[in-house]
């Protein structure tokens, strides 16, 4: 079924018509109760008059050892009405992210749980058995409204934006840094967010030429152990490709090009977080730097999605 065809078809049709429309996805999420939903236990949210999204009150013991105010909440969250399995997966992942930008673009913590490889379940709404529906069921928090929440997921699920699952991967790390108990393990992840998304340049030619020829001293080399010898190919092999470093610069000018500025303090950060990881050496300005590169990984998300920050 075409977009156009979709647009037409009346979206009570699509509810109730199960077996038309008997597809749909469900993710669920968990909210630590700092930032939470202002939410009833069941609401359904209608995106820029094409899509409905349902909220409904998810089971907490999946988030049973998480680190959360008593205020936390988790939430199902279903996309449905697609006459097939794979539209229903498609938008199931589209969704995903719409929900992950939604959090990084207000800034609010969030933690999509999945133990598959995608973010969503698909289920049959005409077999009960596979139907996961509405069941009943002294701290500070700061609520997200309806619509705040609603604003941030349209933006990316009503557009034409296509699933990218290292995209999501890397949404889904910085996303969910915040609930991280202490501030180095929030930085760890912040960091490793950026890393999931780079794509580093191999190199050719001449550079290959020498690799192969270092490769071939070091297997001449007599009386040194094996391990060793196997130890320093493999680091030979990490030489054809650009560094860490310089694909972060490369990210950045895609990105945000004309600031080298930002260019410069996101290596830093790459810097700063091996120090941390190798050398147990943390940053006394840790906290600065972890609300700077949040500032500047929602605007690199921003312009990967296509949206305005």
């Amino acid at each position: 079924m075409g977009q156009e065809e979709r647009k037409t078809i009346d979206l009570k049709d699509v509810s109730s018509d199960l077996h038309r429309f008997p597809y749909g996805a469900k993710l669920t999420v968990f909210l630590d109760g700092v930032r939470k939903f202002d939410f009833y236990e069941h609401v359904s949210l209608l995106l820029s008059k094409e899509h409905i999204v349902r909220f409904a009150k998810g089971n907490e013991l999946h988030v049973l050892n998480e680190l959360k105010n008593p205020e936390f909440q988790v939430w199902d969250i279903f996309v449905e009405g697609f006459p097939s399995a794979c539209e229903a997966e498609n938008a199931g992942k589209k969704l995903a992210i719409a929900l992950l930008w939604s959090a990084i673009s207000k800034s609010y913590p969030l933690r999509i749980i999945y133990h598959l490889p995608l973010p969503c379940t698909i289920y049959n709404r005409s077999y009960p058995s596979t139907y996961s529906g509405p069941m009943a069921s002294g701290y500070s928090y700061y609520p997200e409204s309806a619509e705040s929440v609603v604003k941030g997921i349209e933006q990316v699920y009503c557009s034409s934006v296509e699933y990218n699952q290292k995209l999501m991967f890397s949404m889904d790390l910085f996303a969910s840094a915040r609930l991280e108990k202490s501030e180095n393990a929030r930085f760890i992840a912040l960091i490793t967010a950026i890393e999931a998304l780079l794509e580093p340049v191999e190199y050719g030619g001449q550079v290959c030429e020498l690799i192969a020829h270092f490769t071939e001293q070091v297997d001449s080399v007599e009386n040194m152990d094996d391990l060793i010898k196997g130890s320093i190919k493999d680091r030979l092999k990490y030489l054809k490709q650009e560094t860490i470093t310089k694909s972060i610069r490369r990210l950045i000018r895609k990105t945000l090009p004309g600031n080298k500025r930002i260019e410069n303090f996101m290596v830093e950060a790459y810097e700063v977080r091996s120090k941390l990881v190798h050398e147990g050496k943390s940053d006394e300005n840790l906290g600065e730097l972890i609300l700077k590169v949040n500032e500047i990984m929602a605007k690199v998300y921003a312009a990967l999605l296509c949206v305005c920050t």
